[in-house]
């Protein structure tokens, strides 16, 4: 008769070894060892909760302004007042905000959509970057920003999403009503 057995047994006393065995009559046929004990040197994700995040703005520009204003480290540096880094190209990496915020880009559409990796130096560790995703659409008075930021740390939610407003949306408006108003004296000279 052929029985499969799970044993575990003490090894010198100090530490418990499994160890499989296949028995025929009470006596030990085959053995086969247990699976190897590996030391974990790798980085495992945070699968802590995420959240996402959902927005829509009115900006006084067109698509393409808007579009440059996030990829032109020149033109972001200046409506947020700090400083910003980009390399404008699919796999180029960004920063903003001296750094507080870092990613790379995934897909850019000229004047129609940005798809970026994005985290801030608040998040955990080992979190993830989001994936924030930003379409551009013409209206009667400028673009609407549609934004959809996904896999951002549930605790950090909140406060992401306030930022978007505070340190993007409206400092964006103010920037492109400057411009226009620098454009309407210019024009009246």
């Amino acid at each position: 008769m052929l029985q499969h057995a799970f044993d575990t047994q003490r090894n010198h006393g100090s530490s418990t070894q499994t160890q499989w065995l296949t028995r025929q009559h009470g006596k030990p046929n085959i053995y086969i060892p247990p699976p190897p004990q590996f030391p974990r040197t790798s980085k495992v994700p945070n699968l802590a909760k995420t959240e996402t995040i959902r927005q829509n703005v009115s900006v006084p520009a067109t698509p393409l302004e808007v579009y440059e204003a996030f990829i032109d480290p020149k033109k972001h540096s200046k409506f947020t007042g700090s400083k910003a880094t980009c390399d404008p190209k699919v796999g180029g990496k960004f920063t903003a905000w001296d750094g507080y915020i870092s990613g790379k880009n995934l897909q850019l559409e000229p004047a129609k959509r940005i798809v970026q990796e994005w985290q801030t130096t608040d998040w955990p560790e080992d979190q993830p970057p989001s994936t924030l995703e930003l379409t551009l659409k013409k209206t009667g008075t400028g673009t609407q920003i549609i934004m959809t930021q996904s896999g951002v740390p549930a605790e950090q939610a909140a406060d992401t999403a306030q930022g978007w407003k505070d340190w993007y949306w409206e400092p964006l408006k103010k920037y492109f009503k400057n411009q226009a108003s620098k454009k309407a004296s210019s024009r009246n000279r």
